[in-house]
């Protein structure tokens, strides 16, 4: 029997049925999408550990939160709010073929508050058969239109000598074999020593290109709980300032993520874990609650925005990009030309769901981001000019004064963005 599962989960699945698997994954995920009124905001959350009251559920929803995972018995609760609920959490679905279809049949066929499955965190090569099965199940069953869901570990936690594979081939395999709708990235780049994790740029353009190969959505976490795993110099965050959470969030908005996960809601304070959203111990709002509740207004005022757009493009603006990503000049964006401006994210994005709206949409992000600094401290400036062609120029993000300014003189635009805010415009013609 060990031999047969060894062997199944290092097969590949039949060319057809891979054909056909892809092209289910892309259809859920987009009817998933498209049928989303808010933008999905969850937070890892360990619900299961705590009572997971009704009150505890409405102080997650306040903080601007809409996807949540409750314990099995704690679903009441969580729906009363108004969350919409994944089932699963931290059981194995995916291993436990009569758990599973219970969670397809819970609570009632026709529950709209079920809008997703948590099936496994960071899968090995050797969940792919089950994790393959499971995801089929769901996709042939689930009459809700729920999409399971899988994070995936970050590209520096794969060395070849120790999984004896790539990274690439690793991710790929996880692909074609168990088939994901969505892609969610679990890399955390905000080091206890001030800097920033080098890779993490790398990370994200690759599960953007994929994403965009594969058709399927992309969803990234933004990290609030410093944690250490002591002899283990790769696992070693800070607590992050409200500049590296918004520019953690902001990033993956210009690279085309649909979907935001905080880690972490709540979790009980050890060695390892220093931090999070509200108190591991008593629930009590921490001093991240207002910064995360205030980002996630303002991710789900330009939200219904977000989920009809399609990536085309993302740029780093500057005399040094980070490695892996792309220079931005002149040409690359249609609707602008002349950009000045250092240490920006330029993401280039089209109306995917309307041909008939020929609107360029940016999101641009100032990169800078600081251990215990105040976005205001890092606010820059940039400038450009508009094309003819396109007359119109809408800036969509909220809090103008605030955390940015916007303005149009003729054909040139001028931008003052704070540390780690990103700043949503529509070119229209």
């Amino acid at each position: 029997m060990i031999t047969v599962v060894a062997n199944k989960a290092q097969s590949r699945p039949p060319e057809k049925k891979s054909g056909q698997m892809r092209v289910i994954a892309s259809e859920r995920w987009h009817t998933w999408r498209k049928a989303r009124t808010r933008f999905p905001i969850a937070a890892w959350s360990y619900f299961h550990r705590y009572e997971g009251t009704v009150a505890e559920y409405a102080r997650y929803e306040a903080a601007n939160m809409t996807m949540v995972m409750p314990g099995p018995e704690q679903y009441d609760n969580a729906a009363s709010t108004g969350l919409d609920i994944m089932l699963g959490a931290f059981q194995p679905l995916h291993e436990d073929r009569a758990l599973l279809e219970k969670a397809v049949e819970f609570p009632a066929l026709g529950d709209d508050r079920v809008i997703a499955y948590s099936l496994k965190d960071e899968p090995l090569v050797e969940d792919y058969p089950a994790l393959a099965e499971a995801v089929s199940y769901l996709y042939e069953n689930d009459r809700r239109g729920a999409i399971p869901i899988i994070d995936f570990r970050p590209n520096w936690s794969v060395p070849y000598e120790r999984w004896n594979m790539t990274y690439e081939t690793y991710f790929e395999r996880f692909l074609d074999e168990v088939h994901p709708c969505v892609l969610l990235n679990c890399h955390y780049p905000v080091m206890r020593d001030g800097t920033t994790r080098p890779v993490y740029y790398a990370n994200i353009e690759y599960f953007r290109r994929k994403a965009l190969e594969y058709d399927i959505g992309l969803m990234g976490f933004v990290l609030v709980t410093a944690h250490r795993f002591p002899g283990n110099p790769n696992i070693d965050y800070r607590a992050p300032s409200e500049s590296d959470l918004r520019w953690m969030a902001y990033t993956y908005l210009a690279y085309g993520a649909q979907g935001l996960w905080y880690y972490n809601w709540r979790i009980s304070r050890d060695d390892r874990f220093m931090t999070s959203i509200v108190d591991g111990e008593t629930g009590e709002p921490t001093e991240f609650y207002e910064p995360v509740a205030r980002l996630n207004e303002e991710i789900l005022a330009i939200g219904p925005t977000l989920l009809k757009l399609r990536s085309t493009g993302v740029y780093h603006t500057g005399e040094m990009v980070p490695v892996g990503t792309t220079r931005y000049y002149d040409g690359y964006v249609n609707a602008i030309r002349g950009w000045a401006g250092d240490d920006f994210i330029i993401g280039a994005f089209e109306i995917r769901d309307d041909p008939g709206d020929n609107s360029i949409f940016l999101m641009i992000v100032n990169k800078r981001h600081a251990a215990g600094t105040a976005p205001r401290d890092l606010r820059t400036k940039a400038a450009f000019r508009v094309y003819p062609n396109y007359p119109t120029v809408e800036c969509l993000t909220p809090g103008a004064g605030g955390v940015y300014s916007f303005n149009r003189s003729g054909d040139t635009c001028r931008i003052e963005i704070d540390g780690g805010q990103g700043l949503l415009l529509r070119f229209g013609k």
